[in-house]
């Protein structure tokens, strides 16, 4: 029986990919485009366009779950694992993969050997194909896992960390650095400023880390968050 709370736990999905040595993921490309709505939900997704000013407006309506939709995440997440659900049989360590290591269209885990996350990986493509879901961009931290698959698949051109020419991929905050098999972060910090207390949380405010790796580094900043502040004449708190 599938659960209307669908959302994987944050840590848990994120950590497992450090349980084995072999890191790897996907996701689905144009994953809401693939999700067609009901007969019952069209009129809720109306919209007016004209192509020129002068001509008259029309009114059109989506077929498919747009980005954006407020729905859309919620179907998204119960479609992959009602999908999941329907290949257990068949493919049980995929499947449990869907179940418990997803997070809307993107999937990722660990791997005891190579053999096996190519396996895993083949089973998702064949799942999503099913319903008409092109699994893309494959990560991994193996040459061998990435060279089993074409290459416009694979996750080969991700964005570049300053200088390097090391690829990553980024997802909830996190980077991870399949070439060093490292997870950072990275945010934007103004460089002239006044880093006063307020400035300093402001800053810290900015990086989101569900599984909390940062905290060493951003206790400070909750130290200063906590000490008493004396109010300056001029009534402004700094």
């Amino acid at each position: 029986m599938m659960h209307y709370y669908q959302a994987n736990d944050l840590p848990t999905m994120l950590s497992g990919i450090r349980r084995a040595p072999i890191v790897f993921g996907t996701d689905i490309r144009d994953m809401f485009l693939q999700i067609r709505f009901t007969e019952e939900d069209l009129y809720c997704h109306l919209f007016v366009f004209r192509g020129d000013p002068k001509e008259e407006l029309k009114t059109y309506r989506f077929l498919r779950h747009p980005f954006g939709s407020a729905g859309s995440p919620c179907v998204a997440i119960y479609t992959v694992k009602r999908l999941a659900k329907d290949f257990e049989n068949k493919y049980p360590f995929a499947s449990s993969m869907v179940l418990a290591s997803s997070i809307v269209d993107d999937i990722m885990g660990s791997a005891e050997n190579e053999e096996e996350a190519i396996r895993i990986l083949t089973q998702l493509w064949e799942i999503f194909a099913s319903a008409k879901m092109k699994a893309a961009r494959i990560f991994s931290n193996s040459k061998k896992v990435l060279k089993a698959f074409p290459v416009e698949d694979t996750a080969t051109k991700l964005q570049l960390i300053q200088h390097e020419q090391d690829p990553k991929l980024s997802t909830l905050g996190m980077s991870y650095l399949p070439k060093t098999d490292q997870i950072g972060y990275r945010m934007k910090v103004p460089e002239d400023t006044d880093w006063m207390p307020r400035k300093i949380l402001q800053v810290q405010a900015r990086l989101y880390d569900p599984l909390g790796l940062s905290s060493p580094f951003r206790v400070k900043g909750i130290l200063i968050s906590r000490k008493p502040k004396k109010r300056p004449k001029n009534g402004t708190c700094q």
